[in-house]
Parts: structure tokens; sequence; C-alpha cells
């Protein structure tokens, strides 16, 4: 049986975008600021290294932290 990897099972594409949204506490769920941030943050990692994983050894990973004219 072979392992397959990420790049053996999906199509090339030319980019992929995704869009995390930043979290905020809530005192009424018990929520705090910085729980919120630390979810987001590991969503963030987390589909950064799916994605990693499915585009394969040719890819290259780009990052841009800034919200774009109309982002709300």
């Amino acid at each position: 049986m072979k392992l397959m990897s990420g790049s053996d099972i999906y199509s090339a594409v030319e980019h992929i975008k995704t869009i995390v949204k930043q979290l905020t506490g809530d005192k009424a769920d018990n929520f705090s600021n910085k729980a919120a941030g630390t979810l987001t943050n590991s969503t963030l990692e987390a589909r950064k290294n799916i994605y990693d994983k499915a585009a394969g050894k040719e890819s290259h990973l780009s990052i841009r932290n800034t919200k774009q004219k109309g982002w709300t």
C-alpha cells in the first residue's frame, strides 16, 4: 500500500487565499480576549500547516497580514 501525500491527491493550483477573522472575548461566556487571540492564532497555524502539506514540495508560502480595502 502506497502512502499518499496531499500533493498526490490534490490538483495543482496557482494560489490559495484564506481569511481568518480575529475572535474577541465574551465576558458572558467567560471567554477572555487572550483566549480568543490564542484560538485565532492556533487556527491560522493549523490552516497554514494543512495547506503546506497539501501543496507539496514545489510550493511557496506567502503570508499577508493586512486588511484590504473594504474589509470589516
